[in-house]
């Protein structure tokens, strides 16, 4: 059992529906559970006085409300809302018409239960003046009922001390697991900060996440869908922090069971941080070449894989889990406009590789193999000409460092509100693009790898 705030509690339960969809694929909460087991803990979200909380979160949350109370039950995620009734200045009248059980007390007025009550006529109503007497719907059939006063007391005040006793001593001899924390972001985070976080594990177990930073709003952790990825950018100007993140990105998936390679700019900034990954490590243009043919081997010897399920009607979802069985594949590109003149530069030797990357960045999805570049977006001029540019960037997901969204080319922000394209971040603060939309995100820094 877990108890927070109100809005806690929604914000939480959203995020946890988000990710209980992804998990589930297509399936119920029922169905997943009689599969696995109760490896899914159903979640119950209360919210007492659904008119108060309206007003004291400026109504923020109705969207999200909405949303649960339309898919919540078929993943796990139930609501509990008192309220006045239904309508403008208590629940919507959308969100009431997706809750399907009401509890009726007190009404007063005959038409107001017959309302709520979803109900052409009533034969009974409750008897008056007697507290936690109502009608309520059981089969089909409108009964009157008594709600049950949890403990026995003289008043209100007695009765929540009693309540408030009782939980201290349910605490004090329960020896099992103790309740998840409300999560928080520390002032100055740090790669040891998230990785000693109980969700970083969790989300690396599953195997199609990748967790990297934190998302600002819930404090949780924020990850890369794998199963939505291939090329994943980072972009930001100079000193916004692109190479810290490309550093966290790289230790997280060095957590996995797969292998890295760091392509380095000739400067060799990161050879020693690849040495501490154990990552394979290349800076120069003849590295490149020699990495590139045992590229194009392991491409070709997957693509066959991926040809005989597409042949066989597999969608996305099928293929991605059936390439999951070969070793998953990081491949960081530390300065992207320094690896687009190396790949496009020909010599008497080594010849362009320019269309070997243009065509395994084009149509290598679904091989278990991942890209994560580092763009400079103060050096865009110099790589719009380039066809590499234009498919890593159409992918369109990955983080934008330092704010000023309005100015970037790369990511799509439409959805997101015109005052907050304009702002400026601070280092350490980004915006992550993904399929489900923008979230703004807390990075750590790589201190601790």
């Amino acid at each position: 059992t877990r108890l927070v705030g109100s809005e806690m509690c929604i914000r939480d339960s959203s995020d946890i529906l988000k990710n209980r969809k992804k998990t589930v694929r297509g399936g119920s909460f029922g169905q997943y559970i009689r599969a696995h087991g109760y490896v899914m803990p159903a979640i119950v979200a209360v919210i007492d006085n659904y008119s108060s909380f309206r007003e004291k979160t400026d109504n923020k949350y109705e969207s999200i409300i909405w949303e649960l109370s339309r898919d919540g039950a078929a993943f796990g995620i139930f609501l509990v809302i008192s309220s006045g009734g239904f309508g403008s200045s208590e629940i919507q009248n959308k969100i009431a018409d997706n809750i399907r059980n009401v509890i009726t007390l007190d009404m007063g007025d005959k038409l107001r239960y017959i309302d709520l009550l979803r109900t052409s006529h009533i034969d009974i109503l409750p008897e008056q003046n007697r507290k936690g007497r109502g009608l309520v719907t059981a089969d089909g059939t409108i009964l009157e009922f008594q709600t049950a006063v949890c403990m026995e007391a003289d008043d209100d005040y007695e009765r929540s001390e009693k309540i408030k006793s009782a939980c201290e001593d349910m605490n004090l001899h329960f020896d099992g697991a103790g309740a998840a924390h409300v999560p928080e972001i520390p002032e100055k985070p740090t790669w040891f900060s998230l990785s000693e976080n109980p969700q970083f594990n969790e989300a690396l177990e599953t195997g199609d996440l990748l967790p990297f930073a934190y998302e600002q709003k819930t404090a949780s952790l924020y990850s890369i869908d794998l199963s939505d990825t291939f090329c994943y950018a980072i972009s930001g100007k100079s000193r916004s922090g692109r190479t810290e993140t490309l550093k966290v990105i790289a230790a997280a998936a060095a957590q996995g069971n797969g292998d890295l390679c760091i392509i380095d700019s000739p400067d060799g900034q990161l050879k020693h941080f690849a040495a501490k990954l154990d990552s394979a490590y290349v800076s120069s243009r003849e590295e490149l070449f020699d990495f590139a043919k045992e590229l194009a081997e392991t491409f070709k010897t997957r693509n066959r894989k991926k040809r005989e399920l597409l042949e066989s009607g597999a969608e996305d979802a099928e293929i991605y889990r059936k390439m999951c069985s070969e070793r998953r594949k990081w491949i960081f590109v530390s300065d992207f406009a320094s690896f687009l003149e190396t790949v496009y530069k020909s010599g008497e030797k080594i010849g362009s590789m320019a269309p070997f990357f243009e065509n395994i960045l084009e149509k290598g999805r679904l091989h278990n193999i991942y890209f994560v570049f580092d763009i400079n977006t103060d050096e865009t001029v110099s790589m719009l000409s380039r066809k590499l540019y234009g498919t890593v960037s159409g992918y369109r997901t990955g983080v934008h460092l330092g704010g000023a969204l309005s100015n970037q080319k790369i990511f799509d922000c439409s959805s997101i509100p015109y005052v907050e394209q304009t702002k400026v971040y601070k280092p350490g603060v980004g915006m992550a693009f993904d399929a489900d939309g923008a979230t703004k995100i807390v990075l750590p820094s790589s201190k601790g790898v």
